[in-house]
């Protein structure tokens, strides 16, 4: 469970920082349109929470528990 609260943390960190960096401005700057930055992030999202669940299901694995 710590493991998890810690991937988790780093996550949202992640899209913190990607939220700052695609900033009106900066995508402005770049020439990216928000609903490309949207979809981009929302891609991300789906990623990291897919990569959690694949770590998640490993360490229950590892640990001899039974997968949800």
């Amino acid at each position: 469970m710590l493991l998890t609260a810690l991937i988790e943390i780093a996550a949202l960190a992640a899209a913190f920082a990607l939220g700052v960096v695609m900033s009106s401005t900066v995508k402005t700057f770049l020439g990216i349109a928000e609903e490309d930055a949207n979809v981009e992030i929302g891609l991300l999202r789906a990623d990291i929470s897919k990569i959690v669940h694949e770590l998640e299901a490993r360490i229950r694995h590892l640990e001899g528990k039974p997968t949800e």
